[in-house]
This record gives structure tokens, sequence and C-alpha cells, in this order.
């Protein structure tokens, strides 16, 4: 079967990064970013790699039925800032097929990656949406990924900025409006599963076995416990249960219930 090679009229020669364009049969094709030898992992994965992506799937058929396929280099030395800026321009410039305005194979804006509406569009696809999935299950199952991401986020987490940003992120999440509830929801939804309880469960149990994870657990609840603004909203809370006649009718019943087992039980006659 005839295969042509990829034609590369430029490359990159100076430092930082650079924009290209991917033309077959001298129709722009696709546009990307990036530094080093980023500008030939597409040929190389078009060619050796067993998964690939839509584009390079793409790149692979146009290679091996002979099609002329050319890059070139369209700006070098530039900033991620200004390779981003150039990057959305060019695309937005040619049009995206699956948007139906250009011939580009680009399914992303361009610029720091996917935005929103693109995920949205992305992910309703059901074929790439099935094909995520096996994906992440398969990357779930592997012993070895698991391992390094918990190295990997363990140093994360012990390093104070980014663990301050991702609590400020995640405050913010919780923050909007349904989100807390949605959480909420979902994990009900979870936990009345038996299969999760138990591992949940024996999790649990394994981690507070650990000395030092109960003295960290137990610093940790202290500290939150003592923050000003969680004292306000733990008064707010109580006194709008307070205010719920059936909320204090329950409470009022669990304490009789108490007092009435503990005088039941004080005065049980010894055998």
């Amino acid at each position: 079967m005839k295969t042509n090679p990829v034609l590369y009229l430029s490359k990159p020669t100076k430092p930082g990064q650079y924009v290209y364009l991917f033309s077959i049969d001298d129709a722009p094709s696709y546009v990307g970013k990036g530094t080093g030898k980023r500008l030939f992992q597409h040929e190389q994965a078009a060619r050796y790699h067993a998964r690939k992506t839509r584009w390079q799937r793409v790149l692979a058929k146009a290679i091996r039925t002979g099609a002329r396929v050319s890059v070139e280099v369209v700006a070098e030395g530039m900033s991620v800032e200004e390779a981003n800026a150039l990057e959305v321009c060019l695309i937005s410039g040619c049009g995206r097929r699956d948007l139906h305005t250009g011939p580009l194979y680009n399914r992303t804006a361009g610029g720091d990656g996917l935005t929103r509406e693109d995920a949205l569009r992305v992910f309703a696809e059901p074929m790439t949406r099935r094909k995520l999935i096996r994906a992440r299950q398969r990357t779930a199952r592997d012993a070895d990924f698991r391992a390094r991401l918990s190295i990997a986020q363990r140093r994360a987490w012990a390093d104070p900025a980014i663990r301050a940003r991702r609590v400020a992120i995640n405050r913010a999440t919780l923050a909007r409006p349904g989100v807390r509830e949605k959480q909420v929801a979902t994990c009900a939804i979870t936990n009345r599963r038996p299969e999760v309880r138990a591992l949940r469960s024996a999790a649990a149990k394994a981690m507070h076995r650990d000395p030092a994870y109960r003295l960290k657990f137990c610093e940790a609840m202290r500290r939150e416990v003592n923050r000003p603004e969680r004292k306000e909203l733990a008064r707010q809370q109580m006194r709008e249960r307070n205010e719920d006649p059936e909320y204090t009718r329950r409470r009022l019943a669990g304490i009789k219930r108490y007092w009435a087992e503990l005088h039941a039980r004080s005065h049980k006659p010894r055998s």
C-alpha cells in the first residue's frame, strides 16, 4: 500500500512556543501549538500508536492513501499567551468541521484547551462518551497509575500554595447555587449501594487505625471548628433549627427518651 511521508515545509528553530498548520492536499486541516518536538508527534502517533485521536486517525488515513500532507510553522519564539491567541485566531479564521464553519479537524477553539461549550458538544456524542468511560475504567484498574497518582496528589497537597488554591477552588465551587445540593443527592444515591458502603467503611476504619492520621484529623477538626466564620455559621444553623417547631419537638422527645433510658438502667434490680 502506498504511503507518503509528511512534508515539513518549515521547522521550529527558536526557543519558546510555536504555532503550526497541517494541510492535506493543500487544504488547511489542523492548527496546533507546542514546544520542542510537538510538531513531529502527530505523524508518529498516526503511524505507530494503537490509540489515536480523531485528528490522528484522519492523518493516518491521509498518509496511508498517499495524500499530500504538509505542515509549516506559522510563527515561533512566542510566549504561551501569544501562542494561545494566535492559535485561537487561526482556528476561528479557518473554521472547524464540527461547527460546519470550515475545513479544520480541530475540536476546540484553541488556546488553553476545551471550553465548556466544546466539552459539552464532544462528550454528548455517544461513541466519544463510551470511549472516554472505557479509557477511565482501564486507567482506574491500573495499579501503577494509581500509585503514581497517589504520590503526586500527596506531594501537591503538601505544598501550602497548591493546598490553599485547591481549598479556595473547592469552597467557591460549593458556594455556587445548587452544587452542594446536587453533591448531597449524588452521595445519598451512591451510599445506598451495599458494596460502596462496605468499601468506604473499610477504608475509613483503616485510616483511623493509623495514629498519625487520627492526630492530623483531630487537629484539622479543631481548626475547622474554631474558625470564626464556621462558628457564626453553626450559630445561624442552630437558630434556624430552634425556630422550627418540628425540630424542637423531636429534640425534646430525644432528650426525654435519653433520660428515661438512663433512669431505667440506674434503677434496674440486680440479680
